[in-house]
């Protein structure tokens, strides 16, 4: 679907609108123009940009919705935060603050937020009785309300073209009719039961009609729809939008300016509270550091345990509660936290600070006392109402209140509580080092479940499980073993040690989870602890070109997923993702300032230039530096961003690479720059210019200023692009460019036939998999001829609505295939 309403502006919107996000949803209230229910905008990657609705009901038909649309929201919707519960909750609380504002509910102006929103669900409960007592049957209430939705919008209409202005009163109209359907029936059913309330008499669907649809519509007008305009104005506002500037020193330290682009309207979310810089060395190998890891105040050390380093955190306690929470608040907020988060970290604390507070308040007839306590819970009210409306906090409040929590968290004892159990050390993620000239497989073993006390029986286990690497050792030395080898050997091995025993209430079980190797130990019929079996293969042959004898793990082995949801409290993706980056962070800083103790004459290798093991001997930068430009010049490029520019995308599955494929990319580049035939050609190709073969971020960076500075030569530069990356990997990577084009590099093909067969036919797929039709797999086994029949019946406009660019582009591909045949024909000379 390409076209959407606003309700909140009355305005239609196309999918291809650049001020579209993925919030867009909820602020600007988009609706489908057909069947009036709420739609979320689906960036273009794999399909072109479009709005979709949610997941039928089965009380709505519309045309536009679609067979797809229940088995891709999870991926497209919720993965993005787009819930339909979230937009109807937050129209529920606007109508809620009307109602309490309007109808004043509650008349003492001591009476706090809290106490009206009592009264307000008590006259719910007063009209949901009256139901009761009468008999009313609600549901046909609302069966009317569906069928007569058109003649209520119209009576809205009529009731307030003279109170309102002319795009204000249509705003109202439009809330009015999309409270109506079937979607919004939970928000429906409670303005019902209060308008009964009011009434306070046994209605009659066929006599009272009228009277309560009048109530029903004065109810909703109670809301400030104005101000809700007002914001969804702001957000479109193209004069109010901000542009950044991409700058970066060029060969002679000079500051070069990138054109501006456009950017969407999401605010910036603010991850980090506290610099990660002030990590502190504890000794040789260790690190501490303290602050918030995702939303838990904690200290993180990073220590030596054998053969590895481990990174342990201890959440803190006693930690002022105010600025915790005010601290809280603000990354809730900038955040965009899930509704259930919301509550379990802010108002569930903040509600309970508040009971504490009015505990303290009957105790005491001190009047300043009381003076303090009613200022403090006046300032936890004006709190929640912000958290709830996701309005921006005073920012002096917010640095003093950060300040204090800083300060808390760096005087806090490392220790665990002896009286509560969470409040304990946390193994998150282990770090490794290991030599790359080793000849054999190397095998480790790790508990997979912190904080298990085991028992007598179950400890001699354990100690058997001690040994296993060794074992594997001599059995596997070279060869990595298979999960049924494991257990062919392991298994036996464990029941010869313990006899009839393993037979009864001790057992052992390996099994893969997720690409782990884990061993159970079962005692009594119940896993009493999990041991991670990792197996780490050594360095490619050739790798690191034999300068050093170290290979250096660049990221963590991090532990269960359970541990990090045991210690955010939390069981949402988002914080767990948030808490491995900062833990990858710290890691990095680790290696960063420990290498020189790490690698040297006795230690895990020789000394050697890290621009030396990776590789880039002629590049003045560090390999940190080199991968992180990399990334940062690419990054628009791929499915992490959501600005509107072409995309980079495996040519053997149509997929749009992420931030995680260019990781792997730049790491490969690393490993086999080397072996790049035109690494020691000073300059290469690169769109009308010539470009420094220093190292890969160089040559990125090169492509975004040609793009930047001579746009038309972009197609070009980027074919240059693939080129060197598919030499130097071997990977098939191609662009699609904003028009629709693919581009592939040379470098994948035999012939020019081949080449040019191979090019129209991704060109070709692309089209047909944008229709959900078949698979990159299938289509690639067919000829070009039966590609184009396949392209007229499931797109037979494709002529006269594909952009022209492809059509040209296609048309050009022909005529380079038919010359290849010719001089394959020898008819060309």
């Amino acid at each position: 679907m390409k076209k959407a309403l606003s309700m909140l502006l009355n305005k239609e919107f196309t999918s291809d609108d650049d001020r579209l996000t993925y919030q867009s949803y909820e602020k600007l209230a988009l609706i489908c123009n057909v069947c009036g229910e709420l739609v979320f905008f689906k960036q273009g990657i794999e399909r072109v940009s479009h709005f979709s609705h949610y997941k039928d009901t089965g009380k709505n038909k519309c045309r536009w919705r679609t067979q797809t649309h229940d088995s891709t929201q999870n991926t497209d919707s919720e993965a993005k935060k787009q819930s339909l519960e979230k937009f109807q909750k937050k129209i529920q609380d606007i109508i809620d603050e009307g109602i309490i504002k309007y109808q004043k509910i509650s008349s003492s102006q001591l009476d706090d937020g809290r106490h009206q929103r009592r009264i307000l669900v008590a006259r719910r409960d007063g009209g949901k009785s009256l139901v009761n007592q009468y008999q009313i049957d609600i549901n046909s209430w609302l069966s009317r309300f569906y069928e007569e939705r058109e003649h209520i919008q119209n009576l809205a209409l009529s009731l307030y073209h003279k109170k309102l202005s002319k795009i204000q009163c249509q705003v109202f109209s439009n809330i009015t009719h999309y409270l109506c359907l079937p979607a919004s029936e939970d928000i429906l059913r409670k303005i019902l039961y209060y308008v009964f309330f009011l009434l306070n008499k046994e209605v009659a669907l066929n006599n009272d009609f009228e009277e309560v649809c009048s109530k029903v519509i004065e109810i909703i007008s109670f809301a400030d729809w104005e101000e809700e305009y007002k914001r969804a104005k702001e957000l479109v506002d193209t004069s109010k939008f901000e542009q950044n500037l991409l700058t970066s020193k060029g060969e002679d330290g000079e500051v070069s300016v990138l054109a501006p682009e456009k950017v969407q309207t999401r605010p910036a979310k603010k991850v980090k509270l506290v610099n990660l810089s002030n990590a502190k060395s504890l000794a040789t190998n260790s690190l501490e550091w303290s602050g918030m890891i995702a939303h838990i105040p904690c200290k993180v050390t990073l220590v030596n345990s054998h053969n590895h380093w481990q990174l342990e955190a201890l959440p803190i306690q006693n930690i002022p509660s105010y600025p915790l929470l005010y601290t809280l608040a603000n990354k809730a907020i900038n955040d965009y936290w899930q509704e259930e988060e919301v509550f379990n970290f802010l108002i569930s604390p903040i509600d309970k600070e508040l009971r504490r507070l009015d505990e303290l308040a009957s105790k005491t007839e001190d009047v300043e006392m009381i003076q303090k306590i009613g200022l403090r819970e006046a300032n936890l009210e004006k709190l929640k109402d912000s958290v709830l409306g996701k309005r921006k906090l005073d920012p002096k409040t917010l640095s003093e209140c950060s300040e204090i929590v800083k300060q808390s968290i760096a005087k806090a004892d490392y220790k665990p509580s002896p009286i509560d159990p969470y409040y304990s050390r946390y193994i998150l993620a282990q770090f490794y080092f290991l030599q790359s000239n080793e000849d054999k497989i190397v095998y480790l073993l790790d508990d997979y479940m912190s904080h298990k006390i085991t028992s007598s029986e179950v400890q001699t286990a354990l100690n058997f499980l001690r040994l296993v690497p060794g074992n594997l050792d001599k059995k596997f030395p070279d060869k990595k073993p298979s999960l049924k080898e494991l257990q062919d050997f392991i298994i036996p091995l464990f029941r010869s040690k313990f006899g009839g025993q393993s037979r009864g209430s001790l057992e052992l079980k390996l099994r893969e989870e997720k690409g782990k190797i884990l061993i159970d130990v079962i005692y009594n019929n119940k896993v009493q602890l999990t041991q991670l079996l990792t197996i780490k293969m050594p360095a490619t042959p050739g790798k690191n070109q034999g300068k050093v004898s170290t290979k250096v793990a660049s990221s963590l082995d991090f532990e269960n997923r359970r541990v990090f949801e045991k210690f955010l409290r939390t069981k949402d993706g988002r914080f767990v993702a948030q808490a491995m980056n900062q833990l990858t962070t710290l890691a990095n800083v680790f290696l960063s300032r420990n290498f020189n103790t790490l690698v040297g004459e006795n230690k895990v290798g020789k000394s050697k230039k890290i621009s030396e093991i990776i590789g880039f001997e002629r590049s003045k930068q560090g390999w940190g530096q080199i991968k992180k430009g990399f990334i940062k010049y690419l990054l628009p490029f791929t499915s992490a961003s959501d600005v509107k520019k072409g995309k980079l995308l495996w040519l053997n599955s149509n997929k749009v690479l992420n931030a995680q494929d260019l990781e792997n990319l730049i790491i490969k580049i690393a490993e086999n720059w080397s072996k790049w035939h035109r690494k020691d050609q000073e300059y290469i190709p690169l769109g009308d210019t010539q470009a420094l073969t220093r190292d890969p971020q160089n040559l990125v960076f090169m492509l975004i200023k040609i793009m930047t500075e001579r746009p038309h030569i972009e197609q070009i530069a980027w074919k240059h692009t693939l080129d060197w990356i598919c030499e130097i990997v071997n990977l098939p990577i191609g662009f699609r460019a904003t028009n629709g084009v693919i581009l592939t590099p040379d470098a994948l093909y035999g012939s020019h036939i081949e080449k040019w067969e191979h090019r129209i036919k991704i060109q070709l797929i692309d089209l047909l998999l944008e229709s959900n039709s078949g698979s990159i797999e299938g289509w690639l086994q067919c000829s070009v001829d039966r590609l184009y029949q396949a392209l007229e019946s499931f797109k037979p406009d494709y002529e006269t609505t594909l952009n022209s660019d492809i059509l040209k582009h296609l048309d050009a591909m022909h005529n380079a295939l038919s010359i290849a045949q010719k001089v394959e024909d020898g008819k060309i000379r």
